[in-house]
């Protein structure tokens, strides 16, 4: 673990990733604003192009992709930039307009980050001298006015920033005082459980690992948002629809909510709810992404009319800053849930948008879905059993009880056959988008389930709901449990080592909680706890990764 000198708050601010430069691409910045600055000294100023020219985020992105796509050609030197940079400020300029130009050259390209180009303070003012005409220059009044209005924001800025590493040092202290056993049987250190009844407990139980360093943190990351960049995953979650109709219809059927409003959309991916919100009648939609699949969105929109109605920002929503004349959003937008409802992490980010964004104290913003609910069941299936559990005990006549022991470690995301009988479920956690927190997401909850026949426990299922509630007219729950439709998200199984024969009457007790991983925080570390009075007892830890 590390010590409490080596958690330094300004060590983990994250800074903007190296970005190879636009007029030297073998030369690699330490951040976007670095290689701006580079094309500022080339004659090539961002901010007065962007004032000049009245770029929009469209043009913007085809810009740096043309030039982009100049400098990659066979022939190219540096020496050339200056001819470069002089035909594209002189010459034609729908020679970069074209909309092929919206589709990455680098994937993951830091110029592309949407909000980059516009941070004036970190690329350096623009000297307009020779750009405009003392007629053109802002009175002074205007200026102040200006300052003001940018001094809120940065003081708006700052408050989010401290309540977010108050958030993270909290998470930090807890996570250092938990103990879990993740690779041995060893008995793990618990709460009194004191009473049987449902009740959620402070801490899940954790075991000190090495905490993720920095570098791995961005790695962990990098890959996350890379993973959502093909359009694999987004042909899945589409086709899903248990989950897209599931959106279009809470959103279109309740127009009441979205008329002249705005929204913002947190990892917007295809733009599909951007577009479902649009047709509700929202105002403007503010679509935010991290991933490169935010250009296929934009192309989306600009095909089916919708450009002038969605802002799209390339950026983790946690740096992102309003457009110009949008002081804050009215409805929040985001389907976050993954395995389990708490995998990949993605809440946190969305509560991060709510608490930035959104009016404080009052009952007309909505972060939608605004409830949702995680079940756990018992389940019996003895084929299921024999071909994930029984079978590593004979392989072509050769005991592989260790990978047995290997399979046993890890939650299993499938759909459950129909077949399956289950136990009453009970809810191990609700979330109301309304007033959760953070912190509030690692949560371990005391159960009870009483066996109302002869039942043989193969193991567990966990499985949620989300709805579309707070003054819907048209509520809409989409669900995930094993006896609905079934969903991309499956359900989350966790087998026991030995079926559990248990009869009427017979009443299973524990715990059930997830927390964030430690090395990954969009890992998710799970804690299953049983007891059956004399008949069985065992503590079992789960890694989803």
């Amino acid at each position: 673990m590390m010590n409490d000198s080596e958690w330094d708050d300004a060590d983990w601010v994250e800074e903007g990733p190296p970005c190879p430069g636009l007029f030297e691409p073998s030369k690699v910045f330490p951040s976007a604003e670095e290689c701006w600055r580079d094309a500022k000294d080339r004659k090539f100023d961002i901010l007065k192009i962007r004032k000049e020219w009245k770029l929009n985020t469209y043009n913007y992105v085809k810009l740096v992709n043309f030039l982009r796509t100049q400098t990659k050609k066979e022939g190219y030197t540096v020496e050339g930039a200056a001819d470069l940079i002089q035909s594209v400020l002189t010459g034609d300029r729908a020679i970069w307009q074209d909309d092929a130009f919206l589709q990455p050259v680098l994937a993951d390209d830091p110029l592309l980050c949407t909000n980059t180009y516009e941070k004036e303070s970190e690329i350096g003012e623009s000297d307009d001298s020779d750009w405009s005409s003392d007629d053109d220059e802002i009175p002074v009044e205007e200026n102040a006015e200006v300052l003001q209005k940018k001094l809120k924001a940065a003081l708006k800025e700052l408050k989010t920033t401290k309540m977010a590493l108050e958030e993270a040092s909290s998470i930090v202290n807890k996570l250092r005082k938990v103990n879990l056993s993740l690779l041995d049987d060893s008995e793990p250190t618990k709460k009194n459980s004191g009473s049987s009844s449902s009740s959620e407990t402070d801490a899940v139980v954790a075991r000190e690992v090495p905490a993720a360093t920095k570098e791995q943190f961005m790695s962990y990351e990098k890959g996350y948002f890379g993973a959502y960049a093909h359009w694999g995953i987004h042909d899945t979650m589409l086709k899903d629809t248990t989950r897209t109709d599931g959106y279009r219809d809470a959103i279109i059927q309740n127009p009441n909510l979205f008329k002249d409003k705005i929204v913002m959309d947190v990892g917007c991916g295809t733009g599909i709810l951007s577009f479902f919100a649009v047709a509700a009648g929202a105002k403007k939609v503010i679509a935010v992404d991290n991933s490169d699949i935010i250009f296929a969105a934009m192309q989306n929109a600009k095909d089916n009319g919708l450009e002038d109605k969605i802002i799209f920002i390339r950026s983790k929503v946690e740096l992102v800053e309003l457009p110009q004349g949008i002081d804050h959003v009215d409805i929040i937008i985001s389907e976050w849930m993954g395995y389990c409802l708490f995998f990949e992490c993605m809440l946190p980010s969305v509560l991060v948008a709510r608490d930035k964004f959104c009016l404080p104290n009052t009952q007309t913003n909505h972060v939608f879905p605004d409830k949702a609910r995680l079940y756990l069941s018992a389940f019996e299936h003895e084929s299921f059993y024999q071909n994930k559990i029984k079978c590593w005990e004979n392989v072509y006549g050769y005991s592989m009880n260790t990978l047995k022991k290997a399979v046993l470690k890890e939650p299993h995301v499938l759909t459950l056959p129909e077949s399956a009988r289950l136990s009453e479920a009970v809810i191990t956690k609700e979330v109301d988008m309304n007033d959760v927190s953070i912190v509030d997401l690692d949560f371990l909850t005391e159960f009870k389930m009483t066996i109302d026949s002869d039942f043989t426990v193969h193991g567990f299922v966990a499985y949620f709901d989300v709805g579309f509630e707070r003054d819907c007219t048209n509520v809409v729950v989409i669900p995930t449990g094993p006896k609905t439709t079934s969903t991309h998200w499956e359900q989350t199984v966790f087998c026991l080592e030995e079926p559990l024969k248990l009869v009427a009457g017979d009443v299973i007790v524990g715990t059930f909680g997830t927390r964030r991983g430690i090395e990954s925080h969009r890992d998710l570390a799970i804690t299953l706890n049983i007891e059956v009075a004399g008949k069985y007892k065992k503590d079992h830890h789960f890694n989803l990764v």
